[in-house]
């Protein structure tokens, strides 16, 4: 799209916010809130329809709360990919809100612009309700399964090591960061550091080790979810990416533009 073709918008002031809802006065984020966390002003307002109108005009098919989220059969997600015609199995890395769409969406078009390879929208629709769990949930997963395998954490340091990688003038790369270090660190953190720390290290590392990603994926299916989100990406280059454990099983292609 041609930004500059655009006709101006008048500027206008414009409260965004829930019915009931008082100036000056936070409530969030996150939402939804429970309804005990609502004011009596915004109960008798009918806080509730607010959201729901909300939902239904842009169109949304999921459900996002603080237990996950499910997006429901028959939804629209987008993927952006260097490949026309990639094979429709294994993992896909996508977006479900039309935020994070526009903005994967402006990345690649900058990215084509920059280095001349072609990038594709490929939009496709869920067949099977993808069931994403909460961070809370994501992260029980991950102490689970460094707490049971014995090379998970070792894994880690490894793969922090290979990913923390800077080129010299010379051509010669150099680690950032020691994995012997980094494994010691581990081994004496706390559980609640490991949560904190080891987690986001963790987010970072799995796109880039097969093994560590088969293997916590693994620990989230036997849960009953089949998507988790993409921490590595999430907050940093969109809000909620997410990663579809096997697509051929919830997923058909819709349709493929090149941009």
């Amino acid at each position: 799209m041609d930004h500059c073709n655009k006709p101006a918008l008048q500027a206008y002031l414009a409260h965004h916010g829930i019915l009931g809802q008082k100036w000056e006065k936070r409530n969030g984020p996150p939402y939804p809130l429970g309804a005990s966390n609502h004011s009596s002003s915004e109960k008798k307002a009918g806080w509730q329809k607010s959201l729901n109108k909300t939902k239904k005009r842009n169109g949304d098919r999921y459900r996002d709360n603080r237990e996950g989220v499910v997006i429901k059969r028959g939804s629209i997600i987008h993927r952006i990919s260097s490949v026309s015609d990639e094979t429709h199995e294994g993992r896909a890395y996508a977006t479900y809100k039309e935020k994070d769409y526009k903005g994967y969406l402006n990345r690649a078009k900058f990215s084509s612009k920059i280095d001349g390879g072609s990038q594709f929208d490929m939009t496709m629709k869920v067949t099977k309700d993808l069931v994403i769990p909460s961070e809370k949930a994501r992260i029980d997963a991950f102490i689970k399964f460094v707490s049971t395998d014995p090379k998970a954490k070792t894994d880690i340091a490894n793969a922090m090591s290979r990913v923390c990688v800077f080129n010299l003038p010379s051509g010669k790369q150099i680690s950032l960061v020691s994995a012997k270090k980094k494994l010691k660190q581990y081994n004496s953190m706390s559980e609640d550091k490991m949560r904190k720390v080891g987690y986001k290290d963790f987010a970072v590392t799995m796109g880039f080790d097969k093994s560590l990603q088969e293997k916590f994926f693994a620990k989230l299916s036997e849960k009953g979810y089949n998507a988790t989100v993409d921490d590595a990406d999430a907050k940093v280059v969109s809000d909620t990416p997410i990663i579809v454990f096997e697509r051929k099983d919830t997923l058909e292609i819709v349709d493929v533009k090149k941009l």
